[in-house]
Order: structure tokens, then sequence, then C-alpha cells
């Protein structure tokens, strides 16, 4: 039986950072059919040099692995990260590439979540709003509301001075029963 193949998207949360700041690369492997979803681990390589390796979980036909990179470990500039899936139990390799960011004109962020309401049923919506703060500048760009390994979507900040924000409306039928942490 052929390996069902797969395609994989890579992110870099934030895609700029500051030598002393942190990303999360996060790759995501589809299988192109069917509705299993592929196993095993991605490799994070810049250049010949391991950054990680994270474990996929996901359902669905899709799942993730992510990890968390510091820019000491990249050089200046744009780095271009490449994540490798080796493929495992019936399931092709898949490959992608992302690219970070580390300047001196990049600021390190701190982002904050909110939910109004916080306490919501499967009927009902709440709405999300991150708040993301810079040591210099107004944040800009995009925010993306993750639960475990579930993309819920994604807001655009907007703000002035040192902290911009981004709000998403999320219905309650999309999280667990339970305490969901975004």
């Amino acid at each position: 039986v052929p390996a069902t193949t797969t395609s994989m998207s890579v992110t870099a949360t934030p895609a700029g950072i500051a030598s002393a700041g942190n990303t999360v690369i996060a790759a995501t492997v589809r299988a192109n059919s069917g509705t299993a979803s592929p196993n095993g681990s991605v490799s994070f390589t810049l250049g010949g040099t391991t950054l990680g390796s994270a474990s996929l979980t996901g359902s669905g036909g899709s799942a993730t692995a992510a990890v968390t990179v510091n820019g000491s470990q990249l050089a200046a500039g744009n780095n271009t990260i490449t994540a490798s899936y080796g493929g495992s139990g019936g399931f092709a390799a898949s490959a992608g590439t992302v690219t970070v960011t580390v300047g001196a004109g990049v600021s390190n962020t701190t982002t904050s979540v909110a939910a109004n309401p916080g306490a919501i049923t499967t009927n009902s919506t709440t709405t999300l709003t991150a708040s993301v703060t810079a040591a210099g500048g107004t944040p800009s760009g995009q925010v993306t509301f993750v639960v475990g390994s579930v993309t819920l979507g994604a807001a655009t900040l907007a703000g002035s001075g040192a902290t911009a924000t981004g709000s998403l409306t999320v219905a309650g039928s999309r999280l667990a029963v339970g305490t969901n942490t975004i």
C-alpha cells in the first residue's frame, strides 16, 4: 500500500524577534487524502543546525508540532528555518520553511488574552481579546488564537502607543467543555 502523501505549512509567531526574544515555530502536516492524522515527529533546522524536534498531535487529517526558538540561536537578519517530517505510519514525508527576522529594530513583546464573557455555554459566544505590548513602537500584524492544537482564528492588531489589540468572537461549540487555555 503506498504511503498517503502529506503537505506542510510552517508559521513563526512572532516572525520578527529581538536577539533576546523567543518565537514559536509550528509545523502543520496534513494528509492529502483521508481523515487519519499524520503521526511521528517534525525536526526544525537552520542550515545544518538542529533547533529542536517535536511530536505531532492532532485529528481530522492534520497534526501540528511546535518548538520555541530563542533569538540567540539565530543570526541577525533573516533566517530560513526548515521543518521536516520524515513520514511515519503510512504517511509520506514533507517539508516546509518559514523566515524569522532577528534584529535590533525588532522589539520584544508581551501578550495577554482576555475572554468576555469568561464562562459560556456551547450555544453562546465569547470575544477573545489579545493585548500585545511592545518595548518600543506600536505592535502590528496579526494574533492567532489557538486552543491545544486547534487554531480558532486570527485577528489584525490595531492600536497606538506601545499596545495594540486584536479580537475574535468564538462559538462555545468550538471549545471543549471545562477550562480552555488559549
